[in-house]
């Protein structure tokens, strides 16, 4: 199985060779011995390298949460990774158990099946601009038609939940001209360019945030979101992963007064 991972993800049975440290002909008679235990062919070759049949693809599928899983059983002595990223780029490497869980901010409605969703905090959503930006006191959502717009649209995102908002109050959607998976590259742009974009009104209360950003107020009530605990539901998680995930939610449970307006956008 590992060599079968390998393959997919490297095309080559010299780098999949490499990776999994074998030989190449020692990995080539593994593949064999599984195909042959399946009874199906796994994997082809050609002048392009090897590439996984339609059989091969259904047992990666599988296979490739196996690393994962066995990765997790050695991090049982508590191994603790904090990475950031955008919720496109996360779910898929929560998909492939890469990521244990993450915490998002979501429209749950639209998660795929394989996860499920814990809601911690919900907050109010605006539309935000540089300082100075021609638009800054718009009053309505139609005041904002023909802007360009900087936005994450995949289902899951709150960018997409905007776009809904747009079209079912009557208005013409946002005109996305930039999609960034970074929030460093998205700031800078926002301060730097005369694209719109959405957030969360607990970011303005950050400094740094609120010193370049500004809410546009129009007069519509825009949706509110979630933030939570997004996991595959067919998880088997250590020991410590369900530790922290419970400190998560005492630390929100112990503070009633706690509104997510008040985190702060480094945690999210």
């Amino acid at each position: 199985m590992r060599a079968l991972v390998a393959i997919a993800q490297h095309g080559s049975i010299r780098a999949a060779a490499k990776t999994v440290c074998l030989s190449q002909p020692a990995l080539t008679k593994a593949i064999r011995e599984f195909e042959q235990e399946l009874g199906v062919p796994l994997v082809t070759r050609s002048a392009r390298g090897a590439q996984l049949t339609q059989y091969g693809h259904a047992v990666y599928a599988r296979a490739k949460l196996i690393p994962a899983e066995m990765q997790h059983a050695k991090d049982d002595v508590v191994l603790l990774s904090v990475q950031e990223g955008f919720l496109t780029a996360a779910l898929a490497r929560l998909g492939d158990g890469s990521l244990d869980f993450v915490i998002a901010i979501v429209d749950e409605k639209k998660l795929a099946p394989e996860f499920m969703f814990r809601s911690l905090l919900e907050g109010e959503l605006i539309i935000s601009a540089r300082k100075g930006h021609p638009l800054a006191n718009a009053q309505s959502i139609a005041d904002l038609e023909g802007a360009d717009w900087m936005l994450n649209t995949t289902p899951e995102s709150i960018g997409q939940s905007l776009q809904d908002f747009f079209v079912q109050h009557g208005a013409t959607a946002p005109r996305v001209v930039v999609e960034c998976s970074s929030f460093s590259a998205s700031f800078s742009l926002s301060v730097n360019s005369n694209l719109l974009s959405c957030c969360p009104k607990s970011f303005l209360e950050t400094d740094w945030i609120r010193e370049r950003i500004v809410s546009v107020p129009v007069r519509e009530a825009l949706p509110r979101v979630s933030v939570g605990i997004i996991s595959r539901r067919d998880a088997l998680n250590t020991s410590a992963c369900d530790y922290l995930i419970d400190c998560f939610v005492e630390a929100v449970a112990s503070a009633p007064v706690f509104q997510f307006d008040t985190v702060r956008a480094d945690v999210l």
